[in-house]
């Protein structure tokens, strides 16, 4: 079982997944949620069904983006054409037993360089039901491979018009939740961040399971909120719950606060292979240029002075 999540924001797209596979009584982990960045075109890919079908449908993508691809609308065509294809050729071939077996639901979002100011356009969220494809609207979200009650969930976040980074907290909240419910969802969640700026973050896990641990108590405090209305507790009672709700959140609002700022400093997350040669190379270029650049050679005080008569 899989779940994935997506939101389109007025400033950015954000997509998220869960990272566990079952295989009967065997639990694996693998990416679900697929981020590429090129010079020209950045794209998220998330996907909720049979991972062969997700993975080849995703390679088919990419493979167009390197193509004339150019903007939004080539986008839409280009994927509404794979996925036709795929459900018309390859996947039909596939051995099943009922038409259930080749669903899948992939949530896709696509930003563009537009090339004739080299700014990025604003990133837009594409839904794929099978072969079906269409555009998420501006301030909705979706959320795939779920019941009814977590689709729901992310509906009500988007209702609060969320920016991307708020609504990449919201992705972590409603993995979460579905990782609580149901069996088969697990593993680290990953995030994607696309930003109208041309900004983009990808974070896999960091920091989310020390978060998911505060998540945890959440639905305590929420009882605690729903017995302090309550007209049969007392002013005074009620009072006390409220005192309770307020300390906690304090607490946990700290904990996040500085679980963050300890996840930026995880320099072990970042391989960084520096090449000696090619090191060596760069400072003699920066040396020529700025030989280069200087207007003429440094006189000594000697040359400085005046010929004797």
């Amino acid at each position: 079982m899989t779940a994935i999540a997506g939101f389109n924001c007025v400033d950015g797209v954000v997509l998220a997944a869960d990272s566990e596979e079952t295989y009967g009584d065997l639990k694996m982990y693998a990416h679900k949620l697929f981020p590429f960045e090129r010079d020209t075109w950045r794209v998220g890919i998330a996907g909720a069904g049979p991972s062969y079908f997700i993975d080849y449908a995703k390679d088919k993508i990419i493979a167009a983006l390197h193509g004339e691809i150019r903007d939004e609308n080539d986008f839409h065509d280009s994927v509404s054409k794979i996925l036709d294809g795929l459900y018309k050729n390859e996947f039909k071939r596939y051995p099943s037993e009922k038409p259930t077996d080749l669903v899948m639901q992939l949530l896709v979002g696509v930003q563009f360089l537009n090339q004739s100011d080299s700014s990025w356009t604003s990133p837009a969220l594409f839904e794929c039901q099978s072969n079906l494809v269409t555009k998420v609207k501006l301030g909705q979200s979706r959320v795939f491979g779920m019941g009814e009650f977590i689709k729901e969930l992310g509906v009500q976040f988007a209702d609060w018009k969320l920016t991307a980074e708020l609504a990449e907290w919201a992705c972590i909240c409603v993995i979460y939740e579905a990782k609580r419910r149901f069996g088969g969802v697990g593993g680290k969640t990953h995030v994607f961040r696309m930003m109208k700026d041309g900004t983009w973050a990808d974070r896999l896990g960091q920091g989310i399971p020390e978060t998911e641990v505060i998540l945890e108590i959440l639905p305590k405090i929420h009882q605690l909120i729903a017995f302090s209305i309550s007209p049969l507790v007392s002013d005074s009672k009620s009072r006390d719950l409220l005192d309770a709700v307020k300390r906690w959140l304090a607490a946990a609002r700290r904990e996040l606060k500085d679980l963050e700022v300890r996840r930026r400093k995880q320099k072990f997350r970042i391989i960084d292979i520096r090449d000696r040669e090619l090191d060596k190379m760069m400072k003699y270029i920066a040396k020529l240029q700025a030989d280069e650049s200087d207007p003429e050679p440094t006189q000594s005080a000697s040359q400085k002075s005046e010929p004797e008569p």
